[in-house]
């Protein structure tokens, strides 16, 4: 069974590919770098959590981080409308 560094190690480009993917759709370099820490959350949480018996990490921790990626996008949203001027 591989150590949960190994699994962090494995799963990085991951967050790389989601945090690329999603964040084209944020204005602010700083929402960007939420982003991609609430990717690499999700990627420590996944590692932690993962069970070899249910199939490969890849597939899981994608589906953890590209999760974390499309929440953090929903937060910056609704934080954006909470505060625009009607």
């Amino acid at each position: 069974m591989p150590t949960l560094d190994q699994l962090i190690l494995q799963g990085q480009p991951i967050v790389g590919f989601f945090v690329r993917k999603w964040a084209p759709r944020l204005v602010k370099p700083c929402e960007r770098d939420q982003m991609e820490s609430d990717a690499y959350l999700a990627l420590f949480k996944a590692a932690q959590r993962y069970e070899p018996s249910r199939g490969g990490f890849f597939g899981y921790a994608s589906q953890c981080v590209n999760g974390a990626c499309i929440d953090c996008l929903r937060e910056v949203n609704r934080s954006r409308r909470k505060y625009q001027v009607k």
